[in-house]
């Protein structure tokens, strides 16, 4: 009987590690279907992400070829903004308040010249090439009108920006 009883004993611990193994199989493929269902997720959303930043961009680079700002690579940018900046030393006789850096995504100088317009008119069509330039772009920052004896002039400080694609960080 100590022989029988025995063998039933191995027979229910055999049954009952049947039953643990069947059920670790099955939450072993519950998680692997739960970790590919995740996963597929994580792609689908992925995917959608990269498609609403693409047409994002490509929105804002219609709006941007529909008003006419030049969009440039870092390089471009770099050789625009050196010309730039020379014509305009050479035009006005300005002066590199702070040199050519590199930041938030842009080329950025600053600025200083005097300029003594002939008529009124010669001052606003420089403020107006100032305000409508779309590459570089120039921020006034500030104006000062001088009057003295012997002449009048006004004392401009600008900075001048030369955004690029890619830069912003």
């Amino acid at each position: 009987m100590k022989i029988l009883s025995g063998y039933k004993l191995f027979l229910l611990l055999l049954a009952a590690c049947s039953a643990t193994a069947g059920i670790g199989l099955t939450a072993f493929r519950l998680n692997n279907t739960a970790d590919k269902a995740l996963a597929d997720i994580h792609s689908r959303t992925k995917y959608f992400r990269a498609e609403t930043v693409d047409k994002k961009l490509n929105k804002l680079n219609n709006a941007a070829e529909d008003a006419d700002i030049f969009i440039f690579s870092e390089n471009d940018a770099r050789k625009w903004f050196l010309d730039a900046l020379d014509n305009f030393l050479k035009k006005y006789e300005a002066k590199v308040i702070s040199p050519m850096q590199k930041k938030d995504g842009a080329f950025r100088s600053t600025v200083s010249f005097r300029f003594t317009p002939k008529t009124p008119s010669e001052l606003a069509l420089l403020l107006e090439y100032m305000e409508n330039s779309a590459a570089p772009v120039f921020i006034v920052e500030s104006t000062a009108f001088i009057n003295t004896d012997r002449e009048k002039y006004i004392n401009v400080t600008a900075e001048i920006v030369q955004p690029f694609y890619g830069g912003a960080e």
